[in-house]
């Protein structure tokens, strides 16, 4: 079975998304996903919201938002399958890709609210 990271705070679409995938491990803040990439687990898809803590159009400088995993990832290169960046903050979700992109990951750029679920659970199953 692959290995799925989803972060994300919004309980709605973490639900929306554990009915279809529900082996995904589930984090809401930044700090926990990075706890759990610090220990050095096998990642096959990432799934990365940028604002977090029930806000939007977060400042990319905080420490609480998806930008904060990008920079733990530039920092410390991890063998990850893809990253999905699905936040629908179009500058940060730009950002977060070019960043990833240009270190090397295997980056997809697509809105949560435009997964197209039929390929999600073909592609990870």
């Amino acid at each position: 079975m692959k290995s799925v990271f989803f972060l994300d705070d919004d309980p709605e679409r973490t639900k929306k998304f554990l009915e279809t995938i529900p082996h995904a491990r589930c984090f809401s803040t930044a700090q926990s996903i990075i706890a759990e990439l610090k220990e050095g687990v096998e990642i096959d898809f990432l799934f990365l919201d940028h604002d977090l803590g029930g806000k939007t159009f977060v400042d990319s400088k905080n420490e609480d938002c998806g930008m904060e995993v990008i920079r733990y990832l530039l920092a410390n290169k991890r063998n990850i399958g893809i990253i999905v960046v699905h936040t629908c903050n179009t500058y940060a979700g730009t950002l977060m890709t070019e960043r990833l992109e240009g270190a090397g990951y295997l980056v997809a750029r697509e809105p949560f609210t435009r997964f197209n679920w039929d390929s999600i659970k073909i592609a990870i199953s």
